[in-house]
């Protein structure tokens, strides 16, 4: 949310993330977070079988994403939490991975007529993986970045790192430089992230602009066709 006429910070601060865009979308009080999230992954849903990665901060806000999430039969759920076994871990991420793969295919190696003929012959569910901080896939387990197209910060995170981490989750990315100070190349570009927030936090989001070097604006109402 860069304030207008600040060139000073326009320099050095990326506007799209090397490629990944991202957004903000204001609700007036926590309350509307919610139904406010519904709506958002309605829009996204017109883009048939779109898999999409929530991130939360704690475990009560992941089980009321999912329980109000699942109440639609637009989306499948999955989930990633710190009390999970190992063998049900390794099923979720290989379940919104592999909703990853198939989606790609769809939707970028097909021929247009492909897709139409695909989708006149399938039923398509939106893939949801909702994590909280504690269990974000990571290379140091020896799992694979998601290397998702969306990601949803339901809760916005206070801390640049924690932000990142997020990131290299769900892109694939190094995304933060402590050296150079901002977001670095990684393996994914033409990402989406997508940020909840209520009107208190809007100095939390210019503090993980300012720290990661990045512009955050606000979300677009042609949200789905940029995916």
């Amino acid at each position: 949310m860069a304030a207008e006429g600040s060139t000073d910070s326009s320099v050095s601060r990326q506007r799209d993330g090397d490629g990944i865009r991202q957004y903000y979308l204001a609700v007036d009080r926590v309350q509307f977070k919610m139904g406010t999230l519904v709506d958002l992954l309605k829009v996204l849903g017109r883009r048939a079988g779109l898999p999409v990665a929530i991130c939360v901060g704690a475990r009560d806000s992941l089980d009321a994403v999912c329980d109000t999430v699942a109440a639609s039969d637009q989306f499948s759920v999955s989930f990633l939490h710190s009390d999970l076994g190992d063998s049900e871990r390794a099923a979720a991420l290989e379940s919104f991975q592999m909703a990853m793969s198939q989606w790609n295919y769809d939707n970028i190696e097909q021929t247009e007529e492909e897709k139409a003929l695909e989708a006149e012959a399938r039923t398509f569910r939106s893939q949801v993986l909702v994590m909280t901080d504690a269990s974000l896939p990571s290379h140091t387990l020896g799992e694979s970045p998601l290397l998702a197209r969306v990601m949803i910060n339901f809760d916005l995170p206070s801390k640049k790192e924690a932000y990142s981490r997020r990131m290299s989750a769900c892109f694939g990315s190094p995304a933060f430089s402590s050296n150079s100070g901002s977001f670095s190349s990684g393996l994914f570009a033409g990402g989406l992230v997508i940020n909840v927030m209520i009107g208190g936090e809007v100095s939390m989001l210019r503090n993980i602009e300012e720290s990661c070097g990045i512009v955050i604006d606000e979300m677009p109402i042609n949200i789905s066709e940029l995916v």
